[in-house]
């Protein structure tokens, strides 16, 4: 895949600065998701091992205190109603828990981008979903950007628990890498103090070869691990600020069998390209609600 230039580093936190000044934000926070797939080299998480490992330093894996998921996983095999049909599309909730629903941000959110062009000299040259420019959006960018409110100091004072968007099987998990990273709105650059910048992330496999990305992740907080199947609304950890990210942010990809991007997001007219349950609720952000037959993954997944 395609790396970006350092000006869509630079470009994220200015989107930062532009959050501030529009008064998006209640105590903002913004933007870059980083690198994943198309960052620099040490944002770029390793390749899976055949066993499914990153190849992660070990860390801790606790469960979030206060974050319990928002549906049970059911045991055994899914009969034939309740699973997906053969080439169906996964269909997504919003992944951030419900009962934590109101930390998140409702605007900026930073969508993929649309333009199959690169502009490296332009890298505010984008289109989202909606056919939005910057800052609905940027050059290059692969996933669906969620904002915590209150940056970091809602960081410390617990965050937000990220879930399960479908059910899947874990199939990469890292954690252990420095979650307060941030951007400089003054020389528009991202920094982790001297800390590798690695995001903490999850990766899920879902029915017919599709995946979700959960990166960004706080230090310490991912709760799986490789090989767990987890249930729609299950937590997989917390909203950090980890990797090239300019505040606490989840940055939502999703990857098609053969491991294209795909926005989850749709137009009005289109509602079926969507791959949300519920793209826009009642706030804007999409539904909560899981889809019954991609709630738990079916027996034959299992990580690549």
């Amino acid at each position: 895949m395609c790396r970006p230039r350092a000006d869509h580093r630079a470009l994220a936190a200015l989107a930062l600065a532009l959050a501030y000044a529009a008064g998006c934000t209640s105590s903002a926070d913004t933007d870059d998701r980083a690198g994943m797939p198309r960052g620099d080299a040490a944002d770029v998480p390793p390749e899976p091992a055949r066993d499914g490992t990153a190849g992660a330093p070990d860390a801790p894996r606790e469960a979030p205190a206060d974050a319990a998921g928002d549906v049970a996983a059911s045991d055994g095999e899914l009969p034939d109603a309740a699973r997906p049909g053969a080439g169906d599309r996964p269909r997504f909730r919003y992944a951030i828990a419900e009962s934590h629903r109101a930390k998140m941000m409702v605007r900026p959110v930073f969508h993929v981008d649309r333009d199959p062009a690169e502009h490296p000299e332009a890298p505010a040259l984008c289109t989202n979903y909606a056919g939005e420019p910057f800052p609905a959006c940027y050059d290059g960018h692969t996933g669906s950007d969620f904002m915590l409110g209150g940056g970091f100091a809602t960081m410390d004072a617990g965050s937000a628990p990220v879930v399960a968007a479908a059910g899947g099987v874990v199939e990469v998990a890292e954690d252990g890498h420095y979650d307060r990273c941030r951007g400089n709105v003054e020389t528009l650059e991202v920094t982790c103090d001297g800390h590798e910048m690695r995001a903490n992330f999850v990766r899920l496999r879902h029915a017919n070869g599709w995946s979700s990305l959960y990166y960004h992740l706080k230090q310490g907080s991912v709760a799986v691990s490789v090989g767990q199947r987890v249930a729609c609304g299950d937590v997989l950890g917390l909203v950090g600020s980890s990797g090239r990210s300019t505040l606490p942010h989840l940055h939502f990809q999703v990857e098609s069998p053969d491991g294209e991007v795909v926005d989850p997001f749709a137009r009005a007219d289109d509602p079926a390209g969507s791959l949300f349950v519920e793209q826009a609720a009642a706030d804007g952000r999409p539904g909560g609600a899981c889809d019954a037959r991609w709630a738990n993954p079916p027996d034959d997944v299992s990580p690549r």
